[in-house]
């Protein structure tokens, strides 16, 4: 099961879903420009036991209809304010 998981055409699937609708982001196309490389070092990190996940502390509050009608605001990783 692990080395389905870690397999290079699983990587380049989930890599492949995670980046639909991003590939204009400079964070994305960056990782692009050496997909191959990036992805050959994740395996290798993933199959050693030494991936360690980024600590991200940014999330994204889930538009809701309640707060919609109210005219309220939700944030954006950083805290920037974004109307609904």
């Amino acid at each position: 099961m692990y080395a389905q998981l870690t397999s290079w055409d699983n990587l380049l699937l989930a890599y492949r879903r995670a980046s639909k609708g991003k590939r204009s982001q400079p964070v994305v196309a960056a990782f692009e420009y050496r997909l191959e490389d990036h992805l050959l070092a994740l395996q290798d990190a993933l199959r050693t036991h030494t991936y360690r996940p980024w600590n991200l502390h940014a999330f994204l509050h889930p538009r809701t209809q309640a707060t919609a009608h109210l005219g309220g605001t939700v944030s954006r990783p950083g805290g920037t304010p974004c109307p609904l």
